[in-house]
């Protein structure tokens, strides 16, 4: 079962991992809490994820064949998408996984 198309599979987590990096850099450069470097590594890889997808799924590089017999067109669509979402609406997921890394559920306490 194929579950991504085009460079979906590339991109998304390239995108994740930018984020991680940019998160521990972040947190082990400024000294602040580590919740500010992943909600700043989870918006960098959140609107480049956006951005990207946006790039790579714009209807304008689609390319439009005319059959010769009927004379209709055929719009043939270049994709790319990951778990059939495409790679832009991933920013959304990714920020959101960002958010639950800087401030999920407090650590419990022994008592």
């Amino acid at each position: 079962m194929i579950f991504f198309s085009g460079w979906g599979i590339l991109f998304v987590p390239a995108m994740a991992i930018v984020g991680f990096v940019v998160a521990v850099v972040v947190g082990a450069t400024t000294g602040l809490d580590e919740n500010v470097g992943f909600t700043v590594g989870g918006i960098v890889a959140a609107g480049l994820c956006w951005w990207l997808g946006t790039k790579l799924n714009d209807p304008s590089g689609d390319r439009v064949l005319v059959d010769k017999n009927s004379g209709k067109e055929v719009r043939i669509k270049s994709r790319h998408s990951l778990m059939f979402l495409p790679v832009q609406y991933w920013a959304f997921i990714i920020f959101a996984v960002f958010l639950v890394l800087a401030f999920g559920p407090p650590p419990a306490s022994n008592g």
